[in-house]
């Protein structure tokens, strides 16, 4: 797979999880307005599932070489493991990048629901489940 194939499937991937966030985001209420809830749900999802997919279409890209070079076949749900790890870290990042963006720009608290700020309740959760599908759908072999 070349990275032509992997910018593909990235830009499938991050418009999948535009509207998955763009969804998402109003039920959230993380702003009073319920635009630009959707509008921040769709930048999140877009930047998000690009750089998952990246991140999971660059792992297997190397996990190929390596068996192509030496013979070893890799674990085959590693693409899995993967895309969840990564999916965890790179969505609460910018789940909390956006909270703070609307606190900021409306000078609103941050929702805290039992004493954890409402974007790292969301952000792992919701990281891990888009990073388990995109790691589980990256077909390269």
């Amino acid at each position: 797979m070349d990275l032509k194939a992997i910018m593909k499937n990235a830009t499938i991937y991050g418009l999948a999880s535009a509207l998955l966030f763009a969804g998402l985001f109003p039920l959230l209420c993380i702003s009073r307005d319920i635009g630009s809830n959707v509008v921040l749900g769709a930048i999140s999802g877009v930047v998000s599932g690009i750089l998952i997919s990246i991140v999971v279409g660059m792992f297997d890209h190397i996990q190929i070489r390596k068996e192509i070079a030496t013979g070893v076949v890799s674990w085959p749900r590693l693409n899995i493991f993967v895309g969840a790890l990564t999916g965890a870290f790179i969505t609460t990042g910018i789940v909390i990048s956006m909270v703070q963006l609307v606190g900021f720009v409306s000078n609103s608290q941050i929702p805290i629901i039992f004493g954890v700020p409402l974007c790292l309740l969301i952000g792992i959760p919701l990281g891990i489940m888009i990073g388990l599908l995109i790691g589980a759908s990256w077909h390269s072999r």
